[in-house]
């Protein structure tokens, strides 16, 4: 029996906890004070432990097989207090549950057949999608169309194989002129099927990422408070007192659809506080992997930190803001060089410096708008291995013997089943779950 938490670690309103493996409901539910009875029906219930209530709880059961993993599963929902999901674990723990690995949960769904590992993969790939096209894409091709598209596939193959394969297994049925001329048919039909399937594709790039944005510049320029408008949400303290970000703050957004992760640092400047120049000196790692900075300086004091770019030793697009545009009489900007003028507090200019951003740093979506499906480059790898056996059983029906026409259409078998997971290595495997989030 595993159990995990899937829901971020941290104080929030709720946390969510998985169990799953047989007899788990009935083991914990030796601490609920009402036990779970019927199938994907919440029930709000006392979790207790030594005769004290941990907490409030809403508990779902899901028994074999009517299940994500096929198992019997419990989610319980707790608030998100790390202490109260500290005494859950522990009492899990002692009941004989262990912590689940990464991706165990989409594992067990995959061994016990709930899932083909095409399938497993796009839940992968729909948690780290980086667009909303491409997120909406992968919920697509999750199930539905796709696995029927696949399946179709199948059955055409094998309906072509058991036809070639019954004439070499039984001497007096051998093809004629009419039954090659019929297999020839359905191969070319198949063809034309898995073509159009490929076209439909958009292949994710396993190398993809999101792209990074740093935010610099001198204490009190507003890096804060933009950081704040860029994300949607108050995620940064913003305080009139210098050095208040310390520490390096990340956050992901979407920018019209596509995912950005901008990184709030600290001011750059000379200062007799040990944590705030550690705060400092992380800057230095975070922009060898970013992909722009921001540069921003106040009407205030109109100094932009040239030199600290070059001890960075950053080669890449540098975007020079100047904020607080809004106060009356700040003496004009001379001749510095600059590219946005903007108020955070206002939000003047914010609109203009954004889409620069997403022009800049070609934020846009490069899916085709034909395309219906969304697979990874082993699906596509194995689906041109199964066009090349395809064609050379298509030119078996012309010359070779029969015996080569079967193997040609086992391969070609053979490379679906590799998608579907039906044929798999351990190493495959290995990779794929590795890359799960724990409690997925």
């Amino acid at each position: 029996m595993i159990y995990a938490l899937s829901t971020p670690p941290g104080v929030s309103a709720i946390a969510l906890i998985r169990l799953s493996g047989g007899g788990c409901i009935d083991v914990a539910s030796r601490f609920l004070e009402k036990k779970p009875l019927k199938n994907n029906q919440a029930l709000v219930t006392n979790f207790v432990a030594s005769g004290s209530v941990v907490d409030r709880v809403v508990v779902v059961a899901f028994f074999a097989p009517r299940s994500f993993t096929g198992e019997d599963m419990l989610e319980i929902s707790c608030h998100g207090s790390p202490l109260v999901i500290s005494k859950i674990f522990s009492v899990l723990d002692g009941a004989g549950f262990v912590e689940a690995l990464p991706g165990e949960f989409s594992e067990r769904a995959f061994i016990n057949g709930k899932l083909a590992l095409n399938e497993v993969e796009s839940i992968a790939d729909l948690i780290h999608s980086s667009s909303a096209e491409e997120a909406g894409l992968i919920a697509r091709s999750f199930g539905g169309s796709l696995q029927k598209s696949l399946y179709s596939m199948g059955e055409q193959i094998d309906a072509l194989r058991y036809r070639i394969e019954a004439s070499i297994d039984f001497a007096d049925e051998d093809l004629g002129a009419d039954d090659l001329l019929l297999l020839r048919s359905g191969i070319e039909s198949l063809l034309v099927d898995v073509r159009a399937f490929v076209g439909s594709c958009h292949v994710i790039n396993s190398k993809r990422k999101e792209k990074r944005v740093l935010l610099l510049g001198p204490p009190n320029s507003g890096k804060s408070s933009l950081f704040n408008r860029l994300v949607g949400f108050n995620r940064a303290i913003v305080s009139e007192k210098p050095g208040t970000t310390r520490d390096l703050l990340e956050q992901t957004a979407l920018i019209d659809g596509v995912s950005v992760e901008f990184l709030d640092s600290a001011g750059i400047r000379t200062s007799d506080d040990e944590i705030e120049m550690l705060g400092v000196e992380m800057i230095k790692d975070f922009a060898a992997t970013a992909d722009a900075i921001i540069l921003l300086a106040s009407v205030e004091n109109i100094v932009f930190p040239e030199s600290t770019l070059k001890d960075l030793s950053f080669g890449g697009l540098v975007i020079r803001v100047i904020n607080k545009i809004d106060i009356k009489d700040f003496g004009g900007l001379g001749n510095v060089k600059h590219d946005y003028l903007i108020s955070v507090k206002s939000g003047e200019g914010v609109a203009d410096l954004i889409r620069g951003l997403k022009q800049s740093l070609g934020l846009s979506s490069s899916i085709d708008k034909d395309v219906s499906f969304s697979i990874r480059e082993r699906h596509m790898s194995s689906l041109k291995d199964m066009l090349g056996s395809l064609d050379r059983a298509l030119e078996n029906c012309v010359e070779g013997s029969e015996e080569i026409l079967a193997e040609n259409l086992r391969i070609a078998r053979s490379s679906l089943d590799f998608i579907l997971g039906k044929k798999y290595t351990d190493d495959l495997l290995g990779d794929i779950f590795s890359n799960f989030c724990v409690g997925k």
